[in-house]
């Protein structure tokens, strides 16, 4: 065999199993991080009083600046706290109130223009959300079922094993997995964990499967689908247990 044709053969395998650091892909950041749709809309009324409020955005949300997502009467200076959680998937912000709202009051949503997206975009400016609610509340969603590792170990064994077989990042078997990523610091980036248990979108290995530019250079050919992605992170949200 020339010589020539067995190194594009060695050069084609190993984009397989290339080194994170070397991947064949080219990730640009993403300037623009906006809003694209809420719920309930701008001045929309007759909003349930227990429903969580959700809004979209155009690129995933850095869930360490949703900080200043505040909820406020508009006729008063009282103040409603809730939950946040970001879904980098669906690119979502969602604010489950403690308490539910009063019925036929005025509210106003207020997002801190320091927001932003992992792909590099800020909100840069104010943006207010007015609405109105009702009197009546819909059912709650019951808690979503944690997925178990036993249904993850599978698909990470198949397309990620191949190349993370060795320390520092051995996911080879069950316990070699948690050992090299629940709790564990990036080696790119100390302040962030490679798997935060409760927390997909504070994950470094969901932002590295999703080509997150903030992440660096993307996972390399192989790796998990976007659905099996997603199910990693149910996992990762329902506690790594």
């Amino acid at each position: 065999m020339p010589a020539r044709l067995l190194l594009l053969i060695v050069a084609l395998a190993a984009l397989g199993c290339a080194d994170p650091g070397q991947s064949p892909y080219e990730i640009r950041s993403r300037a623009s991080f906006q809003p694209t749709l809420a719920d309930p809309p701008d001045g929309g009324t007759d909003f349930p009083l227990n429903q969580p409020i959700t809004i979209h955005f155009d690129d995933p949300p850095d869930p360490r600046t949703v900080v200043g997502l505040r909820v406020d009467v508009t006729s008063g200076m009282t103040r409603w706290f809730g939950k946040l959680h970001v879904d980098l998937f669906d690119q979502t912000v969602t604010y489950q109130l403690f308490d539910q709202l009063r019925a036929n009051v005025g509210y106003r949503l207020a997002l801190d223009p320091a927001l932003g997206g992992l792909g590099g975009g800020r909100l840069g400016q104010p943006w207010v959300l007015r609405f109105r609610s009702g009197n009546g509340v819909v059912r709650v969603p019951p808690v979503e079922v944690a997925t178990p590792l036993a249904e993850v170990l599978p698909l990470v064994l198949e397309r990620c094993a191949g190349c993370h077989a060795r320390a520092p990042l051995d996911l080879s078997s069950e316990g070699a997995l948690r050992a090299s990523l629940v709790g564990v610091a990036s080696q790119a980036r100390p302040e962030i964990l490679r798997v935060e248990c409760g927390d997909h979108a504070r994950s470094l290995v969901v932002w590295k499967l999703l080509g997150l530019p903030i992440a660096g250079p993307a996972m390399p050919h192989g790796d998990l689908s976007r659905d099996q992605a997603r199910t990693l992170a149910r996992w990762i949200d329902g506690g790594c247990r």
